[in-house]
């Protein structure tokens, strides 16, 4: 058995009724192809807008960032420093 019910028996049966039955099977197994690779080449859902379809978005009106006149929020210093490191990155030269 091949593929959804159709063996080899089927196909030879076809071949006995004649050239005019195998060229119509044919066909609608090119009609079938030719439906199933459209189907799959969807790559959207049925109801979504492809991107090339959109409008262009809106552009943002506002520069980002912190506004002028509003004062900063830092983390604030420590109550007592118990120690301090130096760190140095070590490098190799060459």
């Amino acid at each position: 058995m091949l593929r959804d019910g159709f063996e080899e028996a089927v196909a030879r049966n076809l071949y006995a009724q004649g050239e005019e039955v195998v060229v119509w099977v044919m066909l609608q197994l090119a009609v079938l192809a030719h439906q199933k690779a459209s189907q799959s080449c969807e790559v959207s859902p049925p109801g979504a807008i492809p991107v090339y379809q959109k409008e262009p978005s809106r552009k943002r009106c506002r520069k980002p960032g912190a506004k002028l006149g509003h004062s900063g929020s830092l983390r604030p210093p420590p109550e007592k420093i118990t120690r301090q490191e130096s760190h140095r990155l070590e490098c190799e030269s060459r």
